[in-house]
């Protein structure tokens, strides 16, 4: 699933897209001509790839992947919630991840702020706490852990990739993490088990079309119910009219945010509070 940048004052678009592979093809026929890309994601190698044979694509590397590593491990801990705090502390992982809240808790503060001030405010306030939490993960040596733990994992991810954890501190647009794109895809995984019967390409690809709109419509404050009917209704007279080949600049009407869609859907809003105030229950 991709997803525009959360922090963008701009129109967020979702889209799911179903392969049979992850590999770095998927992301050449999506963003092959896209120019000045930066993408946040975990450390999966086909991004990687991709932003090697583009030159200048970015990778930013998203910080709720790198504090799961941790608290995966903190869960595993036999009675950590009767500790006290201050026996918390003692364990690596939850300092690490108490590090990683505090930067969390300041973007919080920061995220209605336009992207300058937003910059401003991280090379002012987050690159301390980023240099902190780096200066710790590098004071840890590798002769302290068990190579095979998960613990040595989770740290020498964020240490050998810590450029891609410092992007955020480079542009204010670029989220610290990813979890808008986690909660774009929760309403899919909450029903994915109604699915496991079906075992059908063309059905997931028909599924990603309808996630696309619907997720892109309640993230740009459309009402899905109305979107896709408002798409159900009009879709089919644009390609009639124009012989099945309508214009790309047809389709602008039917973007969620255009004010066609938008007066259609107040219309649809009006029409049925007026039905429910002339509607009595049977007594």
């Amino acid at each position: 699933m991709f997803r525009t940048s959360s922090l963008l004052d701009a129109p967020q678009i979702i889209v799911f897209w179903f392969d049979e592979t992850r590999s770095t093809d998927v992301l050449r026929e999506l963003f092959g001509d896209t120019e000045g890309l930066v993408i946040i994601c975990d450390a999966y190698i086909s991004y990687q790839t991709f932003a090697k044979e583009k030159g200048d694509t970015t990778i930013a590397n998203c910080y709720t992947h790198a504090r799961r590593n941790f608290t995966d491990i903190i869960k595993a801990i036999p009675g950590f919630k009767n500790l006290t705090e201050e026996e918390q502390n003692e364990i690596l992982s939850c300092r690490i991840v108490r590090m990683i809240d505090h930067i969390f808790k300041l973007e919080r503060e920061l995220k209605d702020l336009d992207a300058e001030s937003r910059l401003t405010m991280r090379q002012e306030k987050a690159v301390p706490m980023v240099d902190e939490l780096f200066d710790f993960l590098r004071s840890l040596p590798d002769s302290d852990f068990d190579k095979s733990s998960k613990l040595y994992e989770a740290v020498n991810y964020m240490k050998n990739q810590e450029d891609r954890f410092r992007v955020f501190l480079r542009d204010g647009s670029v989220p610290v993490h990813n979890s808008s794109c986690e909660q774009a895809i929760f309403p899919l995984s909450l029903e994915r088990n109604n699915w496991k019967c079906i075992d059908s390409i063309d059905g997931a690809i028909t599924l990603g079309y309808y996630y696309s709109l619907t997720e892109t419509a309640k993230a740009n404050g459309a009402v899905p119910l109305y979107y896709l009917k408002y798409l159900f209704e009009r879709l089919p007279a644009l390609f009639e009219a124009s012989g099945g080949k309508p214009a790309p600049e047809s389709f602008d009407v039917f973007i969620p945010w255009s004010e066609d869609y938008r007066s259609y859907e107040r219309k649809a809003i009006d029409d049925l509070s007026e039905t429910l105030k002339q509607w009595k229950p049977a007594s």
